[in-house]
């Protein structure tokens, strides 16, 4: 464990997983009781966890820092700065005082069977039988003391310039030779042998006295070493986890928890993270993270998600992953590192040092371009209608076709080192809190982002631009102009942040993830209307949002037409309900297609489409015949590889079936739609594709595209193989009254 809450678990001792943080705050030790675990750090916090999977906050211990804690005669007891001891009675905790020189902090403590020894700086021993009066002996040394076990007969401390002592009853010390004058950090036994950690190297010893060096295989300072079920495991710097049966060959492992985090994707089923020494990690919600095998050491820079296939660059390769699961290396002809890549409906570009561009259709083969610089190229973007390259020295670059590029004037001399595009804006971030902002690509404008931290990533979420940088900075806006500094709660960079469209990941430098439901809350309504419609229909939808909260909900709507994206504004007061009647026309527009709602708060949204009778009708004049829809998360929708089922369906002289689709993700998405009659005989399929954000109805399929027209008992299979977010439903209309019965998707496992 570690900074900002950092937990990681293993079975087994090779395959390691980040545990849902418990807190924000730094945890310095851990103990293990038989029943419970107990974490103690910054602030006097405590978490604790029955499985080491599940944590918990249980408060604090004290209001210094914690640095060490031990299970002692059926009680934890803690210790940490200015001498505090903490000893848990019960559930409740009780902090004490302990005599230390020159106020220093109480670092590591360990226990006999009758006495507790705690150590810390300049050289503080103190000892305790109890857990509560303590009293200072004499270590003989000023040295900074950082670890203390107890092997069975002697202690043994460790720390500051290779220091090591030795004691039979924790009062009379003896210096003893480590051979090295670096830290010492740490110090544990089991089963006849100490092993000590330090800065870069392990000492091992069978008797406290006689000690010798061990080699490891990656100079990082490792803090902790502990031994359990699978054999010892030495933790520190950067995340390095080894481990050994022996203590003789250390083996290191991946835990992706320290390296740099440098770019993400959302697939749609889960987030993929990629960074240095070739870290990729994936999760499904954004709490717990597993490492995966990407079959390189190399800097990972860049990922995408095409709506099928997840392309990542580093270095001078690429590496392709249908889930994000299994990877395979692509060769390219790049002889300098990649540094971003993008995905453009038809082809990947990837860019890096030194004017670096390349192109392939399918992330397998790849093409090197000519860029026309010798800049090195930091982000790329697909913008609907060209691609965009931005670099040092305000470089940027666009091209329709990914082959021919052309150079544009930035106005600014900074590094640009990120580029995202909504369709309608584009928007380069870089050094000393550039922003600047776009309609075309060609010509550029600078906006205000009121920071001078370096800028390194922006993206666009669906209903806000994110900019995160240097020092865990993160700014959000809305329209790109007017921008709100978002507290991120550490000093580590934040190279980017990822939407699922309900939750938001921040990552960065030293392995830094964050969560945040922040991104708003994003509804969507598959299909709303004001058109006229068959057999003299003619379709309005009303449209109805539950504010739930104590707040106003403050809501931006999207309509998704064929003729393009119209949206406004409104809000909910607390505890009310509003409706919008005939909602397209009120924003103002015209047709069918998807409305996306965007939230501050988590409001309910349900909406009703009917057919409006005319007057001159000869049944139910002026009146409605209607359908409800609910507003869906993009979560709800299906993605690459799933499947659903649309049923009872008709298609008879009484009773005819409209199937309708709705891509709610950010990327185009392909579902096949397969129709079969009652008895399950495949009776015709058809394919669908989808741009972000469109809604698209097959009228009467199974007449259209199967020949049928007396069928009463119909079914439809919908399978996505493409893209994500993907949402469907069938309306079985009367054909005499047009009165709408809205089927909705049943997801196959």
């Amino acid at each position: 464990m570690g900074s900002l809450g950092t937990i990681v678990t293993s079975t087994d001792g090779s395959s390691w997983t980040v545990a849902p943080p418990p807190t924000d705050g730094s945890l310095q030790s851990v103990a293990w009781s038989g029943s419970q675990f107990v974490a103690v750090g910054s602030s006097g916090r405590v978490v604790r966890s029955s499985d080491g999977v599940s944590w918990i906050s249980a408060g604090t211990a004290s209001s210094q820092w914690l640095y060490a804690v031990v299970w002692w005669r059926e009680r934890f007891v803690a210790v940490g700065g200015h001498g505090a001891v903490a000893v848990q009675d019960g559930t409740s905790w009780h902090e004490y005082l302990a005599p230390v020189n020159n106020y220093g902090s109480l670092l590591g403590v360990a226990g006999s069977a009758t006495l507790l020894v705690a150590v810390g700086l300049y050289g503080s021993v103190v000892t305790s039988e109890d857990g509560v009066t303590w009293q200072a002996q004499v270590s003989g040394t000023s040295a900074h003391l950082q670890g203390i076990a107890w092997s069975g007969s002697q202690f043994v401390a460790v720390g500051q310039g290779g220091t090591i002592l030795t004691s039979p009853d924790g009062r009379s010390w003896t210096p003893r030779s480590s051979g090295t004058s670096q830290y010492l950090n740490d110090v544990a036994w089991h089963a006849g042998q100490f092993v000590v950690v330090g800065e870069g190297l392990v000492l091992v010893s069978s008797d406290g006295v006689q000690w010798s060096r061990v080699t490891v295989s990656r100079d990082k300072n490792l803090a902790a070493v502990a031994h359990g079920p699978f054999g010892w495991v030495a933790a520190g710097a950067g995340g390095t986890i080894y481990t050994s049966s022996d203590a003789q060959q250390f083996t290191l492992r991946t835990t992706g928890t320290g390296e740099v985090l440098s770019a993400g994707a959302w697939t749609g089923r889960r987030f993929v993270l990629v960074g240095d020494r070739g870290v990729i990690l994936t999760s499904e919600d954004a709490v717990a993270w597993s490492p995966r095998t990407s079959g390189t050491s190399s800097w990972l820079r860049g990922v995408a998600w095409s709506g099928q296939r997840l392309v990542a660059v580093g270095e001078r390769s690429a590496y392709t992953s249908e889930d994000g699961i299994s990877w395979v290396a692509r060769p390219t002809p790049a002889t300098k590192a990649l540094f971003a890549v993008t995905w453009t409906g038809s082809q990947w570009i990837a860019v890096g040092q030194g004017g670096t561009l390349l192109t392939s259709p399918e992330g397998e083969t790849w093409t090197q371009r000519t860029s026309g610089t010798d800049k090195d190229l930091w982000g790329v973007a697909w913008t609907g209608t060209r691609a965009v390259a931005v670099g040092s020295a305000g470089t940027v670059l666009t091209s329709a076709d990914g082959v021919s590029w052309t150079a544009r004037t930035s106005g600014t001399d900074q590094r640009l080192l990120g580029v995202a595009s909504n369709g309608s804006l584009i928007l380069a971030v870089g050094d000393r809190g550039t922003i600047l902002t776009s309609q075309d690509g060609v010509g550029w404008q600078q906006a205000t982002s009121g920071t001078t931290q370096w800028l390194f990533s922006v993206r666009w979420t669906g209903s806000q631009w994110l900019v995160s940088g240097y020092w865990g900075t993160i700014f959000s806006s809305r329209d790109a102009s007017t921008w709100q500094s978002l507290p991120s709660g550490t000093t580590n960079g934040i190279e980017g942040v990822v939407s699922s469209g309900q939750a938001l990941v921040a990552y960065g430098q030293h392995g830094t993830i964050l969560r945040s439901s922040c991104a708003g809350h994003i509804l969507w309504v598959p299909v709303v209307s004001h058109a006229a419609g068959a057999y003299g229909s003619q379709w309005r939808s009303d449209l109805g949002v539950f504010n739930p909260t104590t707040q106003t909900a403050a809501l931006t709507l999207r309509f998704h037409a064929a003729s393009g994206t119209v949206s406004n504004t409104g809000s909910v007061a607390p505890a009310s309900q509003g409706v919008y009647s005939d909602v397209v026309a009120q924003m103002p527009a015209s047709g069918s297609g998807a409305l996306e709602i965007l939230a501050d708060q988590p409001v309910i949204v349900t909406s009703r489409t009917y057919n409006l009778n005319a007057a001159t009708a000869a049944c139910y004049p002026n009146g409605t015949l209607g359908q409800d829809l609910a507003g869906y998360s993009p979560t709800a929708g299906l993605a690459a590889g799933e499947s659903g089922v649309l049923p009872q369906l008709a298609e008879t002289p009484a009773l005819r079936t409209n199937i309708a689709l709705t891509n709610t993700g950010t990327t185009a998405a392909t579902a096949t739609v397969t129709l079969f009659d009652g008895a399950g005989r495949e009776l015709a399929r058809y394919q669908v594709t989808l741009a972000p954000g469109e809604w698209r109805q097959e009228n009467r399929p199974f007449a259209t595209k199967a020949g049928q027209s007396n069928l009463s008992r119909a079914y439809a299979r919908v399978a996505v193989t493409e893209g994500s977010g993907v949402l469907a439903y069938a309306s079985v209309v009367d054909n005499v009254t047009n009165d709408p019965t809205t089927v909705e998707l049943v997801r196959l496992p």
